[in-house]
């Protein structure tokens, strides 16, 4: 549902003209357009793109990046809705990857948010869509903002289960706002905000760490820069998001068996408990 019109199995139609029990509301139109489905070989420069920032673990925490971009633009048809949050020191590069990685990756499907938005905003502005939400500077200088942060993050947490259960709440005229969060999120800061066991375990933390030598660290980031504007061209979001599309099943299949075999290895489906 791209507001004005629906896609399904890729062709467009206008809102109404499918037969459904379901209704489609008119909205506010998203700029979203499918091209050709990425090949293997297409697809799979996204994890070279990824790999290639400075991660501490650069492999691990690259494919966890790849793969988070593949299923948040889907996030409302997949069983469980993982988080993220990027960190690093200042000018270390995590806005960077979101602003250039990231963002671009998402497309116009992503909401992009940050510093001092709030639970209600949040909740507000997507009712009851399901999109990606990229929080940059998620910052906590105070207890205030430490207050508003968690309360984000308590949206976030009742957002990961595909089977959560609504958010009522009631209006000064007496009636009720219905309210359906199903995104995946993406934080970035300098200090990851997490205080709660709950919430660690539904969040990926991705550190970036760029080497201590100045020379190594810029041939780094050149490397990085080359195949970001390689691979990452204005059409590669929608050509994703079509292959995604076309794969949906076979995703959501991957994720129950990927997630029993955790379960069987750590005793949770969850993240696997820090060491």
């Amino acid at each position: 549902h791209l507001g004005n019109r629906l896609l399904v199995d890729g062709i467009p139609h206008e809102i109404g003209s499918v037969p459904s029990a379901c209704i489609y509301e008119q909205a506010r139109p998203l700029d979203v357009r499918l091209g050709e489905p990425l090949g293997s070989a297409e697809a799979a420069r996204l994890m070279d793109v990824c790999v290639q920032v400075a991660w501490e673990d650069r492999e691990g925490m690259g494919r966890l990046l790849a793969r988070w971009l593949v299923v948040a633009p889907v996030c409302g048809a997949m069983p469980w809705r993982p988080h993220l949050w990027i960190t690093s020191e200042h000018g270390a590069g995590k806005t960077w990857v979101l602003d250039n990685i990231v963002k671009p990756v998402l497309g116009p499907l992503a909401l992009q948010v940050q510093s001092k938005t709030t639970e209600a905003g949040l909740r507000g502005e997507l009712g009851l869509d399901a999109r990606p939400v990229v929080f940059d500077e998620a910052e906590t200088q105070n207890q205030r903002d430490r207050e508003r942060l968690q309360q984000i993050l308590d949206l976030a947490r009742q957002a990961s289960s595909e089977h959560g259960a609504d958010i009522l709440k009631g209006t000064q005229t007496g009636g009720v706002k219905r309210y359906r969060i199903r995104s995946c999120f993406a934080f970035s800061s300098i200090n990851v905000g997490l205080a709660q066991a709950a919430d660690e375990s539904r969040t990926i933390v991705l550190s970036i760490a760029p080497p201590d030598d100045p020379a190594e660290r810029d041939e780094g980031f050149a490397r990085l820069k080359a195949i970001v504007a390689e691979v990452i061209t204005p059409d590669f979001a929608g050509k994703l998001l079509a292959r995604t599309l076309r794969l949906l099943p076979t995703i959501r299949a991957n994720a129950e068996v990927f997630a029993a075999a955790i379960a069987r290895q750590h005793g949770s489906r969850r993240r696997p408990p820090r060491s």
